[in-house]
């Protein structure tokens, strides 16, 4: 698979997941999920939580400089992650394009 953009080291930022295909969901709103890599075009992040391939995700982005982005995008793939109980999604963003090098959200 070819790369639209560069990827970064996602350590420092989370998520925070607001909706799945367009509903709230209670359980959510008191976790937070650590990004593994970030680029302008979407990122992966890992969680127990159960996601199918092309669920809506609205997320809020919290970047290292402490500002939130809240961005719409889909679930494109989901990978089992060996000795864990985790499973590692791809995230491609639709709406609300960012800048993760400045952390700071685009116009």
């Amino acid at each position: 698979m070819s790369r639209n953009f560069n990827r970064l080291s996602g350590k420092a930022y989370s998520l925070c997941l607001q909706k799945i295909n367009g509903k709230f969901r209670d359980e959510f709103s008191v976790g937070t999920f650590f990004i593994e890599n970030i680029s302008r075009g979407g990122f992966r992040f890992q969680t127990d939580i159960a996601l199918e391939i092309e669920d809506r995700v609205r997320v809020l982005l919290r970047f290292p400089s402490g500002q939130q982005h809240e961005v719409l995008g889909r679930i494109c793939y989901r990978e089992l992650v060996e000795s864990d109980e985790l499973v590692a999604y791809g995230f491609s963003v639709l709406q609300g394009f960012y800048k993760p090098e400045s952390a700071t959200p685009e116009s």
